[in-house]
């Protein structure tokens, strides 16, 4: 009895300190983590002295799913150069997957490489590569490897289903810092107004108040920047302005970096195309945000080897390159589909010797062969009258968009009570009074 008692008390004192634990975390993160996603999104945290990795997840809010033994690199201290058996500190993403069988069998049944070194381990001249999370084929050991993350298999292939590639980090630190939500949800702010304003000086702005949101010492890329505000300016006086997007934006931190990171979207009208992956590396040391690296790369997909050379075509430009060409497309079925809706009605009106709708279908500049617009329609009008009945068949048209005007092609049969003929009909459609009407009528009996 005594012994169900003791386990009793123990099951709610664990019980008890879980909740406990989870109720922490909620109000203490650790410093890294500024802004997540939410959506189910998570953060892999490692913790070298402690030889710890965490999992967070955010979703109504963000908390602490799981904490795991790992295995870090075999000497201590920020990884430098390639092959001092360090690992990296700082904020990283997984780029990629390897399964068992691509690999040596120290590496276990699965590794997620990371995007180690970043754009801040460049400017630091820290170099190397293949930093890894990986498994094993031996015994899980602390600081064991040669500068990689290691986790025991099971546990590994645990957490890969809660990554996401281009998008969930891995934040790697000697010793991890908390700071309170409230802290976080600052900065958060913060960077949301910066970001608002940033992705409007893209949509509309000019070329120095872009500039403006970067540190004096970066210059970012601008070579796509004269066809993209050609582009921009010319959509809107045409039909409208471009709109930007930031999408799963996830926030987190590295000493006095901040590391933002979203999917770039761009819109207009009823049309969206992605942009890419942005990543910015803003700057805390002044008392404005400064943007002082800036990185795209295109969605990581199983298409990806289809997608367009990002070097030679700016994401933006390619992404305004989709909407344009998903407009023209959009037109070009709804200019079909009207044209399609005028050969119907005369086809109907036709057959039922309704001269009157019949010749609504007809342009005021109407010509077949000699005959003009009230000439012809005065010959049907007389044939209406002559044959007890007029029946006509076509094929599908093909129609063909040429320049302003619509051509449609079919295989017309002409039955009457004293005549009947099958051959190949053209009809030569324009836009008059918001109407596709026949310009243009020939026929070839076969």
């Amino acid at each position: 009895m005594k012994r169900f008692l003791l386990c009793v008390v123990l099951g709610g004192l664990i019980m008890s300190y879980t909740m406990e634990a989870r109720s922490v975390y909620s109000a203490m993160l650790p410093s890294s983590i500024v802004s997540m996603p939410g959506n189910g999104s998570t953060v892999i945290v490692v913790e070298k002295s402690s030889q710890t990795l965490y999992l967070y997840r955010s979703d109504m809010e963000v908390v602490l799913e799981r904490t795991l033994t790992c295995s870090t690199g075999k000497v201590q201290g920020r990884k430098q150069i390639a092959g001092d058996q360090k690992t990296p500190e700082g904020v990283y993403f997984f780029v990629g997957k390897y399964l068992e069988k691509d690999l040596a069998p120290v590496y276990g049944v699965m590794a997620l490489p990371t995007d180690y070194p970043n754009l801040l381990d460049c400017v630091g001249g820290r170099n190397g590569s293949a930093i890894w999370l990986h498994g094993t084929d031996r015994d899980l050991k602390p600081m064991d490897s040669n500068g990689c993350v290691a986790l025991e298999n099971g546990q590994l292939v645990g957490v890969e289903k809660d990554i996401s590639l281009d998008f969930t980090p891995i934040i790697i630190s000697e010793k991890i810092d908390f700071s309170e939500n409230n802290d976080q949800a600052v900065i958060s702010e913060a960077v949301d107004s910066f970001l608002a304003k940033w992705k409007d000086s893209i949509s509309d702005g000019d070329y120095h108040v872009y500039l403006s949101f970067y540190a004096s010492e970066y210059l970012p890329h601008m070579a796509w920047w004269n066809d993209w505000r050609s582009i921009r300016d010319k959509a809107k006086a045409e039909t409208g302005p471009f709109s930007v997007e930031i999408d799963n934006r996830g926030i987190y931190r590295d000493g006095d970096v901040l590391v933002v990171i979203f999917r770039l979207k761009l819109n207009r009208g009823d049309y969206g195309h992605d942009a890419g992956i942005r990543k910015l590396y803003i700057s805390l040391k002044s008392e404005e945000y400064k943007i002082i690296g800036d990185t795209h790369k295109v969605i990581h997909s199983a298409g990806a080897s289809r997608e367009p050379d990002m070097k030679k075509r700016q994401p933006i430009l390619w992404a305004a390159d989709q909407i344009l060409e998903q407009e023209r497309k959009g037109r070009a079925a709804r200019v079909l589909t009207e044209v399609r809706q005028t050969i119907d009605v005369w086809l109907e009106a036709w057959g039922k010797g309704d001269i009157e709708h019949y010749g609504a279908c007809y342009a005021q500049g109407f010509q077949s062969g000699d005959m003009d617009k009230k000439a012809w329609l005065d010959r049907k009008r007389y044939l209406s009258t002559v044959y007890d009945y007029i029946t006509i068949t076509i094929s599908e048209p093909t129609l063909t968009i040429e320049q302003n005007q619509v051509r449609a092609d079919f295989r017309q049969n002409y039955k009457s009570s004293g005549y009947t003929a099958s051959g190949i009909k053209t009809l030569v459609l324009v836009k008059e009074e918001q109407t596709w009407k026949i310009l243009q009528e020939i026929w070839k009996k076969n």
